[in-house]
């Protein structure tokens, strides 16, 4: 759920949902995640000693999927938009990128929720309360940041993260550039309410779901159904907003790329064949993963 909406933020560049979109290295943060997942986990329930050996098993076995046949997709899915970005990224082009892009993570997800099912149906009713408790945690703080925030300090915020990445990706932009993404910020449809309701209903779906986890035939299925479509959850109205808002990000996108300079276009193009060739890098054969996690004191 919560990489799923954080598509509403990052969607300046249909490649800035990957969760490897950071000030680090992708391969430095990608041979990082052995150790890097379980202490996400962690972050959110105690694990007894089974149940993380459980998640390091079936982590290892993920990696191995996720860097021989997920990498050398993504490497090539670049490597032809880099051949011309200027029309790849020009509408209806991004548009069919861009749910690639979707199509990308439901895949992940799909392969990952069978053991994320494997791996509740073990939680005990603490771990449960918990595990709750820590996402009502990420609510509340995402209220904070973003609902109770006046209306010109969240345009102001969000105008401030849109020019962050496309600076990553495209270069220092000019004033023009700028003005039109200002625009773009002001234009946006407020959802952090929506947002927070929405997760709030996925989590309490989760819940009851989970009164079910010594079911697995029923057990799985429907969280399979929670990880890959949430926004079945979501009411009209939200849907309604959330595309719209998507629509206009994806607007600006294709609007600004053919305002870009020689020097600016050569800064996409280098960033676009330098993230496919570190996923062709990554790319492995069956063997590479070796788990060795120190598992923080919190969760022995």
């Amino acid at each position: 759920m919560r990489a799923r909406n954080r598509r509403f933020k990052v969607v300046a560049s249909i490649f800035l949902a990957t969760t490897l979109s950071t000030g680090c290295s992708i391969r430095f943060m990608y041979r990082q995640l052995d150790w890097l997942v379980p202490w996400y986990v962690y972050d959110y329930v105690s694990l007894e000693s089974t149940q993380r050996s459980l998640l390091e098993q079936r982590l290892l076995s993920q990696l191995e999927w996720h860097c021989t046949t997920q990498l050398p997709a993504y490497s090539e899915w670049l490597s032809e938009i880099a051949v011309d970005p200027v029309e790849a990224l020009s509408r209806p082009s991004l548009d069919k990128h861009y749910q690639q892009l979707v199509q990308y993570w439901r895949i992940l997800v799909g392969k990952l929720s069978p053991d994320i099912a494997t791996l509740l149906a073990t939680a005990s009713d603490a771990q449960i309360d918990e595990l709750m408790a820590s996402l009502e945690k990420r609510n509340q703080e995402i209220y904070e940041r973003i609902v109770s925030a006046e209306p010109d300090e969240r345009a102001q915020r969000r105008i401030r993260e849109m020019v962050k990445q496309l600076r990553r990706w495209m270069g220092p932009l000019s004033t023009v550039q700028i003005r039109r993404v200002e625009r773009w910020g002001r234009d946006i449809g407020p959802i952090g309410l929506q947002w927070v309701e929405s997760r709030r209903k996925w989590q309490e779906t989760l819940r009851e779901t989970l009164a079910d986890r010594g079911e697995m035939n029923i057990f799985e299925p429907r969280i399979r159904e929670l990880m890959v479509s949430p926004e079945k959850l979501w009411n009209a109205e939200f849907a309604k907003a959330v595309a719209q808002n998507e629509d206009k990000t994806l607007q600006l996108i294709s609007e600004l790329v053919p305002t870009l300079d020689e020097r600016q276009r050569e800064h996409l193009k280098s960033r676009l064949t330098g993230w496919a060739e570190d996923f062709e890098v990554l790319a492995c054969s069956e063997g590479r993963w070796d788990l060795d996690i120190e598992v923080p004191e919190a969760s022995r």
